[in-house]
Order: structure tokens, then C-alpha cells, then sequence
């Protein structure tokens, strides 16, 4: 009776291994498929894309660019630059970005211009912001002038205020009239003063 019942326990054990292998195999399946959702991406796919990598060199490769990308982050001198042209790859959470390689035409002050060229991985909203002829901030390292990277999206530049002619201001004195932030005389005198005509006579 003792080895039957020893025989038993021992089916019962493998049966409660078995079954808490598979649990946990449908919790790993829950979170590759949680996971995949949330990157955007098939995890499996993703793996293969590291492996390939790896294989092929190009991990290799990002390593130099995200340690380039490093030095320029800490070291690197903010330039305004223009954009010549620009190519835009496919964004991938493996590469922490889009792939970007953009053509520049850098500006230091003080400085004579100069063409370069920075290839990086760039957040999604900043290369939606890249345009032909687009004002730019670069980061350049200062023992390479050729090391660069995009910064950040330069504003435009405003445009010089215009002197409003006579014309223009008496419009706007009308509309102020209008909304009676100003009364008829006060209209009527500003007017004047404008064109250079005496006030009306109260």
C-alpha cells in the first residue's frame, strides 16, 4: 500500500508542476502580448530585429552613435543651423526613435557657415517638425565640427515691426470709437492730431 500511495503523490506532484508551468507560460504569453501593444510592435519581431542586429554589426554601430550622442549632450556648443534636406527612416522602439539623416548647412557666429551632416534617431514630434529650408538648433562638438546633432526646432524669426500709417491708425481709432472705449470728441481729436489739422471746435 505504501508504494501505490508514493506512487500516487508523485503523479499528483507532476501534475501540480505541469500545471503551474503552464500558468506561468499564459502569464509570459499575457505580458509579450501586453508588451507588443504597448511598444506598437510584435516582441518576437523585435527580438529577431536585436539578434539581427548583432549579428550584422549594426549593434556595433548604434553603440558609437549613442556614445557620439552622449558626448554631444554634455559637450556639445548650441548653433543655429538650416536644413538642406533631410531623410527620414522607419521609428523603431529598438533604435529609441526614427532614424533621421539630415543635411545642414551650420551657422556659428562669428563663424563662416559651413555643410554637415547628422545622423541620429530623433523623437517622432521633432521630425515631423524638419522642413526643407527649416531654421534648426544643433548641438556641435568642439573638436569636431563635423559631429553634429538636431537640438530642437529654432522659432521663426519675427517679423520688423511696421510704422502703421495715418490711415491704419485712424482705422483703429474708428474702432475704438465704435466700441465706446473712446467718445466722438476724443476720436475726432486724435484724428486731427494725425493728419495735422487743427481740432474741431468744441
Amino acid at each position: 500500500m505504501g508504494y501505490f500511495n508514493r506512487r500516487k503523490q508523485e503523479k499528483e506532484g507532476a501534475k501540480e508542476a505541469l500545471g503551474a508551468v503552464q500558468h506561468y507560460t499564459d502569464l509570459a504569453d499575457q505580458l509579450k502580448a501586453k508588451t507588443s501593444a504597448d511598444l506598437g510592435t510584435d516582441v518576437d519581431q523585435l527580438m529577431s530585429q536585436g539578434m539581427a542586429a548583432m549579428s550584422d554589426g549594426s549593434a556595433q554601430q548604434m553603440m558609437a552613435q549613442a556614445a557620439r550622442a552622449n558626448r554631444l549632450f554634455q559637450l556639445g556648443v548650441e548653433t543655429p543651423a538650416v536644413v538642406r534636406s533631410f531623410e527620414l527612416g522607419q521609428a523603431s522602439p529598438l533604435q529609441g526613435g526614427t532614424p533621421a539623416r539630415v543635411e545642414l548647412t551650420v551657422a556659428p557666429p562669428g563663424g563662416e557657415p559651413y555643410e554637415a551632416t547628422a545622423e541620429q534617431a530623433m523623437h517622432e514630434q521633432m521630425a515631423s517638425t524638419l522642413v526643407a529650408d527649416g531654421r534648426v538648433i544643433v548641438r556641435v562638438d568642439p573638436d569636431d565640427p563635423q559631429s553634429v546633432m538636431v537640438w530642437a526646432t529654432a522659432p521663426a524669426e519675427a517679423p520688423a515691426p511696421s510704422d502703421a500709417g495715418p490711415a491704419e491708425r485712424i482705422a483703429k481709432l474708428a474702432g475704438l470709437r465704435t466700441s465706446g472705449v473712446i467718445s466722438d470728441a476724443e476720436f475726432e481729436e486724435q484724428k486731427a492730431k494725425l493728419l495735422g489739422t487743427p481740432p474741431p471746435a468744441a
